[in-house]
């Protein structure tokens, strides 16, 4: 809530066409202006509010949209991340990472090691995936 104060000099004074400046000193100095010049200055400054608000907004709703995303990528357990191209791989080891591609041609050791970092980035990120969600369940667990 406004304070009588800020009442006074953001809603009252404009109406008469009075504006009140802070000095560099700690002073104030009292304006007299055009009550349409007032009137206009604070639509102006609420719509920049009003703007900065709903792109602050759209900001925070993106980076949802972006985690949501990333979880959905998460969830995949690291076994099956490759199991799922098979429009690219047709044969894989015990742990998920191709051996051959999808013409049935052994997988060179270049590709492999490049499959092996993404498989084991995946490790990774599907144990924060697990560890936050089982996080999340003790939480609400906890609160019931």
């Amino acid at each position: 809530t406004q304070s009588t104060w800020d009442e006074l000099r953001d809603n009252i004074l404009p109406q008469l066409g009075v504006r009140l400046e802070d000095t560099d000193d700690g002073g104030t100095v009292v304006k007299l202006v055009d009550k349409e010049v007032l009137a206009r200055e604070k639509a102006e400054a609420e719509r920049a509010k009003e703007k900065k608000l709903a792109e602050k907004e759209a900001a925070r709703l993106k980076q949802v949209e972006l985690e949501e995303k990333r979880d959905v990528e998460r969830r995949i357990p690291p076994t099956e991340l490759f199991r799922r191209e098979l429009d690219k791989y047709s044969k894989f080891d015990d742990r998920g990472i191709p051996t051959h591609d999808s013409s049935g041609t052994p997988i060179s050791n270049k590709q492999s090691k490049k499959l092996l970092k993404v498989y084991e980035q995946q490790c990774k990120n599907h144990n924060d995936y697990l560890q936050r969600m089982k996080a999340a369940g003790e939480t609400m667990n906890g609160s019931t």
